[in-house]
């Protein structure tokens, strides 16, 4: 893990299952430092249209996230957008990275 001063806004740049991901290094939520987040692996609800345009289906899967260490704010590592609990252990990404 590492940050990096890109003109005033601070990106963390965090490698994790082989891959970089860069984004803010403060929390959307309350400006949390994200360079100092647990990284975890979270059941996250994905929907997807089905082939042909017969609707869309969901389906669960283990995705890496941070999790801000001052309110457990989750956001998922591979484009950034925020997760919200949706039942029990599960999360939902919102429409789009904040």
């Amino acid at each position: 893990r590492n940050s990096k001063d890109n003109g005033g806004r601070y990106v963390a740049l965090i490698r994790c299952d082989g891959k970089l991901h860069a984004m803010d290094a403060t929390c959307y939520h309350m400006g949390g430092p994200l360079l100092f987040s647990d990284i975890e692996d979270i059941n996250v609800k994905t929907i997807h249209q089905k082939e042909g345009g017969g609707g869309k289906h969901s389906k669960i899967t283990k995705q890496a996230c941070l999790d801000c260490p001052w309110h457990h704010y989750k956001i998922r590592l591979s484009d950034g957008h925020r997760l919200h609990l949706i039942s029990g252990n599960k999360y939902e990404a919102s429409e789009e990275p904040k």
